[in-house]
């Protein structure tokens, strides 16, 4: 290698931190490529990936020792998901929000769509945690296939399945933390694309939204049921 070569391989070289498009200058680069092989450029995704996966647009910081990120901006990042997952997921939140907007219509509560919204929910729960198990199948996966990952990925379905077992009160509490606790792990969890995890955060909202206002609506219907019952038998005593 000439003189001229190695003064041009040591000026990038000298650069590399603060020059990260060294690969945009014509002069060094030709020469940069073939003497010093880890400064090459690294491999840009085909048309393919960069339509359907937006995970190499990071517009919200995310550190992979902290697992920080800035949820508001990660939450924009929703319009970049791909069409089939928006449209799918946001259509999962339909037998959520049917049973609440029911019974606020009609004013009554029904005891049989309250319970098939808590099984509806269980379903979903379970196959939350299905996620987890599938990012750790692909050879190189940001998550290795340990116990940590593949356990937690169990979770939630047993969470889901003593939802159903207990009472239905306490099964739409137990089912409400379980959707949070998945949303906050997979929001926090290093690896995923943005715009799934500002998804996920909608979606998560949403469903603890709609299971909390039909429990409100049992509470507040017993409670008046019980009233109304309360003033029949002293009515009857009295006449």
């Amino acid at each position: 290698m000439g003189s001229r070569q190695a003064w041009a391989v040591a000026a990038v070289a000298r650069h590399q931190p603060a020059c990260r498009a060294w690969w945009r200058w014509p002069t060094f680069a030709r020469l940069a490529s073939a003497h010093i092989p880890n400064l090459a450029p690294p491999p840009r995704p085909d048309w393919e990936t960069r339509r359907l996966h937006t995970s190499h647009i990071k517009k919200f910081w995310e550190d992979k020792k902290t697992t920080s990120l800035a949820l508001v901006d990660a939450v924009k990042q929703v319009r970049h998901s791909p069409t089939p997952a928006l449209a799918l997921g946001f259509s999962g939140l339909v037998p959520f929000m049917a049973v609440p907007a029911y019974m606020m219509t009609t004013g009554l509560y029904e005891a049989e769509l309250a319970q098939a919204q808590l099984y509806y929910g269980a379903s979903i729960l379970s196959f939350l945690g299905g996620v987890r198990w599938g990012l750790t199948l692909p050879e190189g996966s940001s998550q290795p296939p340990d116990w940590h990952n593949l356990g937690y990925s169990v979770a939630p379905s047993l969470v889901a399945w003593l939802g159903l077992l207990a009472p239905h009160t306490v099964g739409v509490l137990t089912l409400m933390g379980g959707l949070g606790l998945a949303g906050y792990m997979d929001i926090a969890m290093w690896g995923y694309p943005g715009w799934f995890k500002g998804m996920r955060f909608c979606l998560t909202f949403v469903a603890v939204l709609s299971l909390w206002t039909t429990l409100v609506f049992k509470m507040t219907f017993s409670a008046m049921k019980d009233s109304a019952e309360e003033k029949g038998v002293v009515k009857s005593v009295l006449e």
